[in-house]
């Protein structure tokens, strides 16, 4: 782009002065009811609607959130005391507090998603470029 001289500047300098000082006309007097009744022709905003997949989902978190409360509650006391007793000799054994070892397993969930994540976009990619055009990427 190229650089304005001081003689453009002057003349949209002018230009400028004289739109701010000009008076403004008046409306036309049958602008308004134009306008109001244009705004009252457009069709009225559609019911908020639901597809099919939203209730899909919604039911499938539903259930799904059920039967793990439904599978928590069946699991015997005999497993959830043994599964306490062994967290804690795993954390004697290492001498470890409990919130090392939930950062630890919540920085390997994170790990292992952002793997698969990156996993699934490469095989994304790599779909799309053999799908291209012989010609394409070239100048």
């Amino acid at each position: 782009m190229s650089e304005l001289t001081d003689r453009d500047r002057a003349a949209f300098a002018a230009v400028d002065d004289a739109l701010r000082a000009y008076p403004l006309a008046p409306a036309p007097p049958n602008l308004l009811p134009a306008v109001m009744a244009r705004v009252r022709v457009q069709s009225p905003v559609p019911r908020f609607r639901l597809a099919w997949i939203d209730y899909a989902v919604s039911l499938f978190a539903a259930i799904m959130a059920g039967l793990a409360i439904l599978l928590w509650q069946s699991i015997p006391p005999q497993v959830i005391v043994q599964a306490q007793v062994e967290l804690a000799l795993l954390l004697q054994l290492y001498g470890t507090p409990v919130w090392v070892v939930t950062l630890a397993a919540g920085l390997m969930l994170a790990g292992c998603a952002l793997v698969l994540m990156a996993w699934l976009f490469a095989q994304g990619q790599g779909v799309r470029r053999r799908h291209a055009s012989p010609t394409q990427g070239r100048v």
